[in-house]
This record gives structure tokens, C-alpha cells and sequence, in this order.
């Protein structure tokens, strides 16, 4: 017979404490990895939507910045348009039309200038009514 926690216990009795802690353990091991991974999850979703418009499910001005910063560090020299795209009066049409009209005309410009874009060329909406695209290298004439 052996103490354990002040109370006789003999070696069966060990063996279940083992057994207790050694399963407690595991669990406590499992229930960490889960909450890690949720975690991973949360984080990814929270990065993409730091970068993407809610709205057109596009990249929005941030996401736009960092895919332009990653490509001047690859081709400092590079020749390429940068086009920002105001649309004028659009709070007439939120008025007039009201706020989803608005929202379905901005994802309709967003989807055209999509369609328009060569490989290599991306877009992206600022703030409200305003989109920025990068065309592709533009060559000497």
C-alpha cells in the first residue's frame, strides 16, 4: 500500500489515477489542437477579409496596395498603366434608385472591368465608388 494525496491506495488503484491523468492529458492535448486550429481558421479569415471588398467579394484597396508592393519588388523597372476609375454623381443613383441598385451597379462595374483584364492585370474597389486597376506592361509606342 502507498499514500497518494494523504489516502491508502494500493497498485490498482495507481493504475487508475494513471490511467485518469494519462487520458486527461490526451483530452487536454486535443482540445489545444482544436482551439489552435481555430485559431489558423480565424486568422486566414480575418487576413482575407482585411483584403477583400465585401461587396464585389473583389480585393479592396489594401489588398490592391500589397499586390502591387509584391509586384514593383519583383520588376522595379516595370512599365504599366495604373487607372483609377471615379464614377461621377453615383450618390444620385443610391438616392434615386436606392441603396441596392447602387450596390448591384458597383458589383456590374466591378464585374466588366473583371471581364476586360488580361492575365497578369488586376482590379480592385476603393472606398464607395471608386476602382483602381493595373494593366499589363505597356510596351514602347
Amino acid at each position: 500500500m502507498m499514500k497518494v494525496f494523504g489516502l491508502q491506495t494500493g497498485r490498482n488503484d495507481l493504475l487508475l489515477i494513471l490511467c485518469i491523468a494519462v487520458i486527461f492529458m490526451v483530452l487536454l492535448l486535443l482540445y489545444m489542437g482544436m482551439q489552435k486550429y481555430r485559431y489558423r481558421l480565424e486568422c486566414h479569415r480575418l487576413r482575407e477579409a482585411a483584403i477583400h471588398d465585401n461587396l464585389t467579394k473583389g480585393m479592396n484597396r489594401i489588398g490592391f496596395q500589397k499586390q502591387l508592393e509584391k509586384l514593383l519588388s519583383r520588376q522595379p523597372d516595370i512599365t504599366a498603366a495604373l487607372i483609377l476609375l471615379d464614377v461621377e454623381n453615383f450618390k444620385l443613383i443610391n438616392d434615386q434608385y436606392g441603396m441596392k441598385a447602387g450596390d448591384d451597379l458597383l458589383k456590374l462595374i466591378y464585374e466588366a472591368i473583371q471581364q476586360n483584364l488580361h492575365p497578369g492585370e488586376y482590379a480592385a474597389r476603393g472606398e464607395a465608388d471608386c476602382f483602381f486597376f493595373f494593366c499589363a506592361p505597356v510596351t514602347g509606342s
